[in-house]
């Protein structure tokens, strides 16, 4: 989608073009998502969401309103989309820690440290995201995907799942507020040592 970690926008969309040609339509959509979804990206660091129109986007990405159109219906799918597949990132580097039947984390503190390596990775969307108004959207993935895991069945457990996950929202946010100075590791250990106490 975007370029993790620190942004960079010189010659992203020419590239893209560059790999567009002779390419499956299957594989220009996504290439074409993937320039829509960064120019959002882009435009949300230095405008409004509810400001940023299509032809800015289309104009930025460097594709026609066709292929925008094409693609998704509004901003509100583009927006979704880049949730969608840093959630997906998070789940897919986390199921190797979890037991597919119980939900419990087999090894929490790497659970822990692969998530905020993850978080870490894509913290350059999550900052815009924050700084853009938009941080609810990330922790109603977040709440999504931890039910998933915890195979939560009783009002207590969603609310247990809940206080959890929005305690690693809020902890990703400081961290990452604050230029993510402390190593994955320092704040595994954090927040580890933080959650044993709590609970």
């Amino acid at each position: 989608m975007y370029k993790k970690g620190d942004f960079v926008m010189s010659n992203l969309f020419s590239e893209i073009q560059i790999k567009m040609k002779n390419k499956s339509n299957s594989e220009v959509n996504r290439l074409t998502r993937e320039a829509i979804a960064t120019a959002l990206v882009e435009l949300l660091r230095k405008q409004d969401f509810e400001k940023i129109t299509i032809s800015s986007i289309v104009k930025l990405a460097g594709v026609s309103r066709t292929a925008y159109y094409n693609n998704y219906n509004s901003k509100d799918e583009i927006l979704n989309d880049l949730i969608d597949n840093f959630i997906e990132e998070v789940n897919s580097g986390l199921k190797p820690y979890v037991d597919p039947v119980s939900g419990k984390t087999n090894n929490p503190k790497q659970f822990i440290f692969n998530l905020f390596e993850i978080v870490f990775n894509h913290r350059t969307l999550y900052a815009t995201l924050i700084n853009a108004g938009l941080s609810h959207q990330i922790l109603k993935q977040l709440n999504d995907l931890m039910l998933k895991y915890s195979h939560a069945a009783t009002k207590p457990e969603k609310y247990q799942v809940y206080l959890q996950s929005g305690a690693l929202f809020n902890v990703f946010t400081l961290w990452i507020a604050n230029g993510t100075k402390e190593s994955c590791l320092e704040m595994t250990n954090i927040f580890t040592k933080l959650y044993s106490t709590f609970w």
